[in-house]
């Protein structure tokens, strides 16, 4: 009886054993596809730093010309503030000048006027004696 129970278990181990155990060529599959996995993996990784090594290099090519940019646009910005100033000055200039041609002219009107006032006034006093 006691070589029966030993042949059970025998016969229940066995099975098991066979089933469980597995050959060396499932191992070095299940190996190869670990590793074909791994290395999938790395080269994703290695995708990803490459494209983030290019974005970061593409940023900062956009960060610099943007920088030039503004300061061209600063410069041109600057220039132009000079030139509306000069030519303000200028207009102020002209404005003042012929301001000051004007008062000129209109002193010289109204001393004109007085001149044809005191003409005129003769021109009465006399054509006035003369009837």
């Amino acid at each position: 009886m006691k070589q029966l129970m030993n042949l059970n278990k025998v016969l229940i181990i066995l099975p098991l054993l066979l089933l469980g155990c597995k050959t060396t060529e499932e191992l070095e599959a299940e190996q190869f596809e670990r590793d074909s996995k791994a290395q999938a993996q790395l080269q994703k990784e290695e995708q990803k730093n490459q494209l983030f090594s290019s974005l970061i290099t593409r940023t900062q090519a956009l960060e610099e010309k943007l920088n030039s940019m503004s300061g061209s646009v600063e410069e041109i910005s600057y220039k132009s503030e000079q030139s509306s100033k000069e030519s303000n000055d200028q207009i102020l200039k002209l404005l003042d000048e012929q301001s000051k041609r004007l008062g000129a002219l209109e002193s010289e009107m109204l001393e004109q006027r007085k001149f044809i006032e005191k003409v005129t006034e003769t021109l009465k006093k006399i054509s006035t004696n003369l009837k």
